[in-house]
Formats: C-alpha cells, structure tokens, sequence
C-alpha cells in the first residue's frame, strides 16, 4: 500500500471550504460541509472563526484546528483529487531552485521581483 501524501499547505477559502496542497504536488479544494452535525468532535467548527483557525499540523500531515481537532490526510487527498486545482503545484513542487538550496530563491520569484523592479520608473 502506498503511502498517503501528507499536507503541505491550507488555505481557508470560506466556511467548510479549503484549498488543501499535499507532498506529492496535488493542490485541490475541499469541502468539508458533510461534517455539520456529524457529532459533538466536530461542533466547534461550526464557529467559522474557529474554522478560519485551520492550519498545518506537520507531525500529523494533516490539517488541524485549535482544540486536536484534525481531519484524517487519506480523505482530504481523495476530495482535493476531485476537485483539483489545474496547473496549480504545491509549493514545494513549485520552481526550479536557482543557486542551490541555499539561496532558497526559486526561478518564480526571481522572475517576479525583476518585473516588480522594471515597472518602476524613476
């Protein structure tokens, strides 16, 4: 069995909706709505404050909230690939490194900052 790829990057994209990256380069949009009033361990989402709280947990590889509320990496994997974000990578996927590692710079956001400096005229 293969391993699940775990999760790189979250981005809340509104009440029950994220947009979930994982380690093998998928980035999708997942919805999460069929957990409203599914029971008391995910009752304090309903708050879309709390909701908006969503972050990486890297020990788990998963997304979390406040409170060890967490959601299991195989079903997130399995929606975003329903509902993947074309020509979208994770981050991590993303770029070529330009002057190794070290840099930490990718040929993007070189690319971005020169076109950022060139549009400003003295």
């Amino acid at each position: 069995m293969a391993a699940v790829p775990s999760v790189t990057s979250v981005d809340v994209l509104g009440h029950w909706r994220l947009r979930v990256g994982f380690s093998d380069g998928l980035t999708g949009d997942v919805d999460l709505s069929d957990v409203r009033g599914a029971g008391p361990f995910w009752e304090p989402l309903e708050d879309p404050d709390l909701f908006a709280r969503a972050y990486v947990d890297r020990d788990a590889g998963t997304v979390a909230w406040p409170g060890n509320i967490d959601v299991d990496p195989e079903s997130l994997h399995e929606e975003a690939t329903r509902h993947p974000i074309r020509g979208k990578r994770s981050r991590r996927k993303r770029g070529l490194v330009i002057g190794g590692a070290a840099s930490g710079f990718t040929a993007v956001a070189i690319i971005r900052a020169l076109n950022r400096r060139s549009s400003v005229r003295p």
